[in-house]
């Protein structure tokens, strides 16, 4: 589509605005016909721009950093999700990716559905349902930690001490889940 052709000319960061809102605009008097009278009614375009695997990832973040807050000093102190685990959510196991090329060589995967599939299910739901059903009894003073081991394909829960070193290979974490992520 347009706005994807246009990011794969300029780059997805660097779109100057005025080429895009003339754009943008040439493609409606196209669409609606050369006597495009609501174009003088159109204020504003807002374009929404593809998503790639790091615009997912992000979201991804984002949304567990709201799953962390709503639950916290009631489920744990604190959901952490390693990186490997937010690289399994916006990967292609479970987002449909699509492969684009511009004639002048720059490419990019980009997300076919935006990123529908992370507010009402998909990875999200997967993450939150695994975690509910196995961060049980709940441990308000303990970081509830979401990894995935990519070497085995699996996916753990753990019960890690407060140390502000999660992530740190010498803090004692106790596993209480291991297992494939699905839809069970």
């Amino acid at each position: 589509d347009l706005v994807t052709d246009i990011a794969l000319h300029y780059g997805r960061e660097e779109i100057p605005k005025m080429v895009l809102e003339a754009q943008l605009r040439e493609e409606m008097v196209r669409h609606w016909g050369g006597n495009f009278k609501l174009g003088t009614l159109v204020n504003a375009v807002v374009p929404f721009m593809p998503l790639t695997n790091l615009q997912l990832k992000e979201i991804i973040t984002r949304r567990i950093q709201a799953v962390s807050n709503q639950y916290a000093l009631q489920y744990w102190k604190r959901l952490d999700v390693t990186t490997a685990a937010k690289r399994q959510l916006a990967g292609q196991n479970f987002i449909e990716y699509e492969f684009f090329e511009h004639s002048n060589g720059n490419s990019m995967w980009i997300s076919k559905y935006g990123a529908h599939i992370l507010i009402g299910g998909g990875p999200m739901h997967i993450l939150i349902s695994k975690v509910r059903r196995h961060f049980t009894p709940h441990r308000p003073h303990e970081i509830a930690l979401f990894d995935y081991e990519e070497e085995r394909r699996e996916a753990v829960l753990s019960w890690c001490i407060d140390q502000d070193k999660v992530f740190d290979k010498n803090i004692k974490c106790e596993e209480v889940w291991r297992g494939l992520l699905d839809y069970v």
